[in-house]
This record gives C-alpha cells, sequence and structure tokens, in this order.
C-alpha cells in the first residue's frame, strides 16, 4: 500500500477528476449526443501528447550528427499486451459513444456502469480460479439487482433529460450496447491487474500507450468526430470575452468592478460547450491518472467498489444540477448499488483489496 500522501493524491484524482468528467460530459450531451468521438479523441491527444517526452527518444539521422529521427524507448511491457487493451479500450469508448445516440440517461449509464464489480468478480471466478465469501457474492447481487430496478424504471423518470419519448427498440438496443461495454471494461480491468502483478505498476506506461495507440483507429471515425465539433461550434449558448482597457488621461487606476473608469471592449463570443469541452478533457486526463494509480494498488475489483462510489456521487451530481430525470425506483435501484458496494467494503477480502486467490492465478499472468 502506497503513503498517505499517495493516497490523498489518488483520491483526489478520482473523485475529483471523475466527478467533474462525468458533470461535464452530462452538459455536453445535454446539447448534443454526437460530441461523443470528438470528446473521445481530445481526451486522448491530452493524455498522451504530455507523456511524449518520457516515451520518444531521437536518433541522429544517418551520416550526421543530428538527433531528429523520432523512436519509441524501451519498455517495460511487451507491445502486444498493450494492443490487446487499446483494442478493449477503443471497444468500450466506441459502444458508450454509440449508446448516447439512443439518449440513454447519463444517471442511467453512469449506475449501469457501477456493475463493473459483479463482472469483475464473475472473471475473476472463471478466469483466475478466485473464491469469493457469502458476503462478497450477496453484495454483487444486491448491485446486480439495483442495476436491474434502475433499468427498469429509467423509462417512467422526469426530468430535463427523458427516455419516454425513445422507442423500446432502441431503449432496449442501448441497453444491451451497456451490457457488451461492461463486460469488455470487466475483461480489461482483469488484464490490467495481471499486467501490473506480472511487470510491476506501469501505470505510466499504460497511460501512454493505451492512448497512444488508439489514434490510428479513431482516424476511420473523421466524419463522425467532425460532426462533433461542429455540434459544438453551432451551439446558440455563448460566453463573451471582453478586454478591460485603462482609464486614459492617468491617474489612480481602478477595478474592473469599480464605477466608470475602465472600458469595457467585446473580443469574441465563445460557444460556452468550448468551457466544458476543456474542464472534460482537463478532468479526464486527472481521472485516468488517479484510476491508473489505483488499479497499481488494489485488486480489479476493489477497484470497481471504489469507483462505484464514487459513481454514486456524480449521479446525484447529476439529478441536482443537470436535471436528469429520475424517480422513486431509480432512486431505490441507486441506493441498492451503493449498499452492495459498501457491504462488499465491509466483508474481509473487501478492506484487504483483494479476494482469496488459487494457485492458478499466481501462473495465469504469465500465459499471454
Amino acid at each position: 500500500m502506497g503513503t498517505a500522501v499517495d493516497w490523498t493524491v489518488i483520491v483526489t484524482l478520482v473523485f475529483g477528476g471523475c466527478c467533474s468528467n462525468a458533470w461535464s460530459l452530462g452538459r455536453l450531451l445535454q446539447r448534443s449526443p454526437l460530441v461523443g468521438p470528438a470528446l473521445t479523441v481530445a481526451q486522448i491527444l491530452v493524455v498522451a501528447v504530455p507523456q511524449l517526452p518520457h516515451f520518444i527518444t531521437l536518433h541522429p539521422v544517418p551520416r550526421t550528427t543530428l538527433r531528429l529521427l523520432p523512436a519509441l524507448r524501451p519498455r517495460v511491457v511487451p507491445l502486444r499486451r498493450w494492443l490487446i487493451d487499446v483494442l478493449l479500450i477503443t471497444a468500450v469508448s466506441l459502444l458508450n459513444n454509440t449508446v448516447f445516440r439512443y439518449r440513454i440517461p447519463l444517471t442511467l449509464h453512469i449506475i449501469f456502469r457501477s456493475g463493473g464489480l459483479a463482472v469483475s468478480m464473475l472473471l475473476g471466478y472463471l478466469r483466475l480460479g478466485r473464491k469469493y465469501s457469502v458476503l462478497q457474492v450477496s453484495s454483487v447481487l444486491l448491485v446486480t439487482l439495483g442495476i436491474v430496478l434502475a433499468t427498469l424504471s429509467s423509462r417512467q423518470s422526469t426530468g430535463t433529460v427523458t427516455t419516454s419519448a425513445v422507442a423500446p427498440a432502441d431503449y432496449a438496443a442501448g441497453i444491451c450496447l451497456l451490457l457488451v461495454g461492461l463486460l469488455l471494461s470487466g475483461w480489461l480491468g482483469m488484464r490490467q491487474e495481471e499486467t501490473f502483478r506480472v511487470w510491476g505498476p506501469q501505470w505510466q506506461e499504460s497511460l501512454f500507450y493505451t492512448h497512444l495507440l488508439s489514434l490510428p483507429i479513431w482516424s476511420l471515425f473523421l466524419p463522425d468526430i467532425h460532426a462533433g465539433l461542429a455540434a459544438i461550434q453551432e451551439s446558440s449558448d455563448l460566453t463573451p470575452l471582453y478586454l478591460y482597457l485603462p482609464p486614459r488621461g492617468g491617474g489612480p487606476l481602478e477595478l474592473p468592478g469599480l464605477q466608470g473608469t475602465w472600458t469595457r471592449m467585446l473580443l469574441y463570443r465563445v460557444p460556452t460547450l468550448y468551457w466544458a469541452l476543456a474542464l472534460n478533457v482537463l478532468s479526464q486526463y486527472a481521472c485516468v491518472a488517479g484510476v491508473n494509480r489505483l488499479t497499481t494498488r488494489v485488486s480489479s475489483v476493489a477497484v470497481n467498489l471504489i469507483l462505484t462510489a464514487r459513481k454514486t456521487i456524480s449521479v446525484v451530481i447529476n439529478v441536482l444540477y443537470l436535471g436528469e430525470g429520475w424517480n422513486a425506483g431509480l432512486v431505490a435501484g441507486a441506493g441498492m448499488v451503493a449498499g452492495g458496494t459498501i457491504l462488499y467494503g465491509l466483508s474481509p477480502a473487501g478492506k484487504g483489496g483483494a479476494p482469496v486467490k488459487t494457485k492458478a492465478e499466481e501462473k495465469k499472468g504469465k500465459a499471454d
């Protein structure tokens, strides 16, 4: 386990970064469900570009001393390992972006994805041969029932975002996409846990390669990316940018808030959604960094435990500040998800961050 300072940083990144990210995402999706691909690519660039100096080195041009040829530094983890993770991450992102087009409320989206705890436990049992206590299994069943209740109740929710106008077939298709994405996310979490157990806590290498290597895939979706940026640019909600000019003729200068001494000049009107985009991209960097650090310290099930608590907070924020639809069933479902998560944390293995392991698990990380 890390030091108190390490854990303070991790908690701040995960809860502060991820909750801010969910709020700004909800703000963007309220205006247009088409922003998903553009938002994803912007997040990838912001995460990958600052990491370039750490993973790129310059080789000399043949027959010269000029170091101009970029090359990747030696890796700790095999590139093939990262390539499989990239395919999983990209698939999950594509599925989640597609779900937004079915007008599934972000509140339900968050609750549904909290089922990662159940998926991690199932994969841990099937793939790694792990054993779980009765309390752990009971808590995951409670989480699962909560997700089912929230899903069934969402179509009767009230608020600025509702699924009542969505055709039942479209709603079912969106839920199926969420389910597939949830299963793939669980598989990804299991692979990351195995990677860090075999090759050590290489969270920075994971952050860099899983983002950089996904860019060629996203280049296939340039029309969708352009459509998302156009939706932001065409937003009617504008924020004016002013330049304040000091008074002429000398004399004491006063602050802009004081009467009549400063001249205000309008420079430009920026679509307000660009501010939400900037907040979302920066908070995504903090969120991803926090989750990757967290993954190096605890099991994938414990990671999902912590992230479920974070998602519960995000649901409350979306309901209170974004007007997301809610009703008694949706609230009860979210409460069951949160309660199941707490119950899992109270189990002996949950407190330690990792469930009981079998001998087969110790060998499994080397299989890939």
